[in-house]
Parts: C-alpha cells; structure tokens; sequence
C-alpha cells in the first residue's frame, strides 16, 4: 500500500526516531455535504475504508487513529467528524479519562 510506505518513508521514520512515534495518528480526509452520503456517494465509507487498511499497514489499534473532516462551506450539514482543535488533541487517549 504506497499510503502506508509514505507513512514509514525513511523521512518519516527519522522524524518519529528523533521526535517519538505519536500515540494517536489523525487522518484527516477532505470534506463534503452529509447530504453525499444519503443519496449513495461511496466516498465516506471509502474513507473509512483507507483509514482502516492504512491503520491495520502501521499496526495500530482501533483506539491508536481518528478518522476527521475537514473543510465546510455554507450551512449544510458536512461529514463529521470535523478537523478541529478540541479534546481529542491534547494528546491523551481517545475515550480514556486523564
């Protein structure tokens, strides 16, 4: 999966060597109106999809990665989760207490 080997790129891996491997990993995927998703559009499932293989690729745990949204326009309703500063990234466990 040329996803996954980018992810352990020899840049990477030095960077992670010299900085730690991060405990969660956010895969943030471009945006698009919840109304895609009711009329059929594959593309949040195929999200979901290519974080699940990349995440199983890097040997993460279901609670080691985050699958966001990012860029809303307009007042529709967009596919969350959306990709913003909150909770999730203060650097603790997803769904753990601390």
């Amino acid at each position: 999966m040329m996803l996954a080997a980018s992810v352990r790129s020899p840049a990477a891996s030095r960077y992670w060597k010299a900085h730690g491997r991060p405990d969660h990993l956010v895969m943030s995927f471009h945006g698009v109106p919840e109304r895609t998703l009711h009329l059929g559009d594959p593309y949040h499932c195929e999200c979901q999809k290519t974080a699940r293989l990349l995440a199983a690729q890097l040997g993460l745990a279901q609670n080691q990665y985050k699958v966001t949204f990012q860029s809303r326009l307009g007042r529709a309703k967009w596919l969350e989760p959306y990709t913003e500063p909150g909770p999730d990234f203060n650097g603790k466990s997803w769904g753990q207490a601390g």
